[in-house]
C-alpha cells in the first residue's frame, strides 16, 4: 500500500514538473496582424509619418520648439530612437522604457507591426 502511494506521489510530482515547463511564445500570444487592413510591406518613413505626427510628434511631446526627450518630427529623430532600441520598447510597453504614447493606450497592433517592419527593413525613408 505504501508503495502505491509513493508511486502516485512521484507520478504527481513529475506531472507538476511538466506542467510548470510552459514557455510563452510572443509570436503565438501576439500574432502580427495580416490582411488588407494592415500592410506591412514596403513601410517607409513617409508612410509612417502620419502615424508619428498623430501619436508622437505633437506639440509638447516629441516635436515643437522644445521636444521632450526625442524629436520625432523628422526622419533622423525617429531613426535615432529606433536605432537605440527605445522606440519599440516604448510603443510595446516593454523593457522598462517609458510607455508611449504617454498617458494613452498602447498603439494598435497594426501600427506596432508597421513600426517593426520599418525597423526590420533598415528604416527606409
Amino acid at each position: 500500500m505504501k508503495k502505491i502511494f509513493f508511486a502516485l506521489g512521484i507520478a504527481g510530482i513529475i506531472g507538476l514538473g511538466f506542467a510548470g515547463c510552459y514557455n510563452d511564445n510572443s509570436e503565438e500570444l501576439y500574432p502580427q496582424p495580416t490582411g488588407a487592413g494592415c500592410d506591412t510591406l514596403n513601410v517607409t518613413y513617409t508612410k509612417l509619418k502620419p502615424l508619428i505626427d498623430a501619436q508622437c510628434a505633437t506639440a509638447g511631446c516629441h516635436a515643437g520648439a522644445v521636444p521632450s526627450g526625442w524629436d520625432l518630427s523628422n526622419y533622423n529623430g525617429l531613426k535615432a530612437v529606433a536605432d537605440n532600441g527605445r522606440l519599440m520598447l516604448a510603443v510595446t510597453h516593454t523593457g522598462g522604457a517609458s510607455q508611449m504614447p504617454k498617458g494613452m493606450p498602447k498603439l494598435d497592433p497594426c501600427s506596432i507591426a508597421k513600426l517593426q517592419a520599418w525597423i526590420n527593413n533598415n528604416k527606409p525613408q
